[in-house]
């Protein structure tokens, strides 16, 4: 079929898929490591199913026989799903303990679906590596391949495209289905199941004469639908709470009981770090925000009003209110009581100006700095992310 050729339907199958990993996923070496290995447990999971069904090859013929292996091979990567998602969840406590003990952050909603995006494209990866790169040593050959039950459309062309949608499906899916999971929400559970295994039977299509021709279009649309399951799930989920849902489950073994809905600003204060800590923090949920909500129990709580005071000295921000209350905790020695306070502070008129300023000021202290300095500063530096 020639370079070119094989080329053309490399980049239909996997160009878009490659892009997006390129931008969300590539520029972080954690994640870039998630998604491959996500990519090595779906391989393992899709050719246990192989071998499983190796044995049923002689009375696999017909609609019905396929139909029937689909929905157990999808009904077993649905339930692979929900334990990726337990080692995901307990993934997100670690990360999050490992976050706060560095700079008193908490992974945030954009972290987690970075972190669910790279176990779509794992799962992605996998699919297209598993049923596309295997035909391509095929279409090295001088022609091109087309099957009596579809004359019209090449066969490398069909699997370019079925890869296309599902690399896509898979890489969606997964965001959707771990926050349905991570909120117990059923409906948006099977739906997704659903959804994989209504575009995993649309291949049925190809028993009739030139059924491609259908299936193909069809399955580019079913990319589709986690778009719309998506925004009906993003619509009805807390999302702003995620900071201290996710900061909560690292206060103690048990974690407190919540009564209300969370502050989507809300810091909890440690005793054991110093309130200058939680500075940078502050300043950028009161510029996302417009406040912040300074939570701390028993000794913490004099952190908390430290760094209340602190912001309210640089003319950061304004107390807008106070609570106190006790609040329950479990631990192994059972259930006790300790002092919480709350304090809302709102940000000033002059936030913006003030942030301007001290950036001015940073900027023109380095500017100014010696090479010692500035060699013994680069030194202290912690590589986020890859150039």
């Amino acid at each position: 079929m020639g370079l070119t050729a094989v080329a053309a339907y490399l980049l239909i199958a996997a160009g878009p898929g490659l892009a997006a990993w390129c931008l969300f996923i590539g520029t972080k070496s954690f994640l870039v490591l998630l998604s491959l290995a996500s990519s090595f447990l779906w391989l393992v999971s899709l050719m246990l199913i192989a071998l499983l069904l190796r044995g049923f090859l002689p009375w696999i013929s017909g609609p019905a026989a396929y139909a029937a292996v689909l929905v157990f091979s999808v009904s077993v990567q649905e339930g692979c799903r929900v334990g990726v998602f337990h080692l995901h969840k307990r993934m997100l406590t670690i990360l999050n303990n490992l976050a706060r003990q560095a700079d008193g952050a908490s992974l945030c909603f954009e972290d987690r679906h970075s972190l669910a995006l790279a176990h779509g494209m794992g799962h992605a990866i996998a699919h297209s590596t598993f049923f596309y790169l295997c035909w391509v040593p095929m279409a090295m050959g001088d022609g091109t391949l087309y099957l009596d039950a579809c004359p019209s459309m090449s066969l490398f062309l069909y699997a370019a495209l079925c890869s296309l949608a599902f690399f896509t499906l898979h890489a969606s899916s997964m965001i959707v289905a771990f926050d349905a999971l991570a909120y117990k929400r059923p409906r948006q559970c099977l739906t997704i199941s659903g959804l994989h295994l209504a575009a995993a039977l649309l291949s049925l299509i190809n028993f009739a004469h030139n059924g491609c021709l259908a299936t193909a279009p069809l399955l580019l649309y079913a990319l589709m639908l986690p778009r719309d399951s998506g925004a009906d799930l993003v619509g009805t989920l807390p999302q702003d709470t995620s900071v201290s849902q996710q900061a909560d489950e690292s206060l103690t073994e048990a974690g407190p009981s919540h009564s209300g809905p969370l502050h989507p600003a809300r810091i909890l204060i440690s005793g054991s770090r110093k309130p200058v800590s939680y500075i940078n923090l502050s300043k950028r949920f009161l510029a996302e925000h417009g406040e912040v909500q300074l939570s701390a129990l028993g000794t913490a709580i004099a952190s908390a009003v430290a760094l209340a005071e602190i912001l309210k000295a640089r003319g950061l921000a304004f107390e807008k209110g106070i609570t106190t209350a006790l609040e329950n905790l479990a631990d192994a020695k059972g259930t006790r009581q300790k002092p919480k306070l709350e304090i809302v502070l709102t940000k000033t008129p002059d936030f913006d100006t003030i942030i301007y300023r001290e950036t001015q000021e940073a900027d023109q202290s380095s500017a100014h700095m010696r090479p010692a300095d500035a060699s013994a500063a680069l030194g202290g530096l912690r590589l986020q992310d890859d150039p």
